[in-house]
């Protein structure tokens, strides 16, 4: 309905990871970094991305650094030096604009989390310093978890793309509910596993559990990521999506207490 383009950004997400997980040579790295380079479009949501998955492989810079200086002169050559910082200006204060669909209520992340808490919300217009200061802190925080693990280069590629993906829409400032899209490839293959196929799903839930199947809480993030209903009563009815957030932060505890391959017992 809103025309986004956030398909077009899972097609370029999804063709970076298959470049990596497929890393014969060293070229696939730069040419996964090429395309998430061509996602700069999103640059909330490409850079935290690119950062994450270069924990892993820093060759991906190498791919994702020119493309983004081309696309940065080509801004700049199209709408002069304060082009950019005219669009930073705009999205920062995007919440000013009586734009409910940009509100905390409806972002299902840490930035909706944190300014709907009872203690922090009030009926006051504007930012407030102490859940600024909260917002940044857990931000840090979950990306820094994140990029720890992603490091240490024990998961597959799959799944450390998986924790991107989680880790991005958390702390995106402006994550709504059509994020969750990047979701899909990781929901695909636990309904992979749901169902006892897919070497690569296997692969993927060897890190995600050492148990011989998904456990309940697993299945039910799965139900809930696909349940429209719940989506419709909170985005378009209770105005309460922000709710969303407390499912992907589970999501995301569990995917970084997940075993890595190699504290798993044979």
């Amino acid at each position: 309905m809103q025309g986004q383009d956030i398909i077009f950004f899972l097609l370029l997400f999804v063709s970076a990871t298959i470049c990596l997980d497929q890393n014969k040579d060293q070229n696939k790295d730069a040419l996964a970094g090429l395309l998430l380079g061509a996602a700069l479009f999103r640059p909330q949501t490409a850079v935290p991305l690119v950062i994450l998955l270069a924990a892993r492989r820093w060759k991906v810079l190498i791919g994702f650094i020119p493309v983004a200086l081309v696309l940065l002169g080509i801004s700049v050559a199209l709408l002069g030096w304060r082009g950019p910082f005219d669009y930073v200006h705009f999205v920062t204060h995007i919440d000013g604009t009586n734009t409910s669909a940009f509100g905390p209520e409806a972002v299902p992340n840490l930035r909706g989390l944190v300014q709907e808490l009872p203690l922090i919300n009030s009926s006051r217009p504007g930012p407030h310093l102490a859940s600024a200061l909260l917002l940044l802190v857990s931000s840090l925080l979950v990306f820094l978890l994140a990029w720890r693990r992603i490091r240490n280069g024990g998961d597959s590629i799959i799944f450390s793309a998986s924790l991107a993906a989680a880790t991005t829409i958390l702390i995106c400032f402006h994550a709504l509910v059509y994020d969750f899209t990047l979701l899909f490839p990781m929901v695909l293959f636990i309904l992979a596993r749901i169902l006892g196929s897919n070497a690569k799903a296997l692969e993927f839930d060897n890190t995600l559990t050492n148990e011989a199947r998904l456990g309940s809480l697993e299945i039910l993030i799965f139900i809930l990521l696909f349940l429209t209903p719940v989506y419709i009563y909170l985005l378009l009815i209770a105005d309460r999506f922000f709710c969303y957030s407390l499912i992907l932060l589970t999501l995301y505890v569990k995917l970084l207490r997940a075993p890595s391959p190699a504290e798993v017992p044979a």
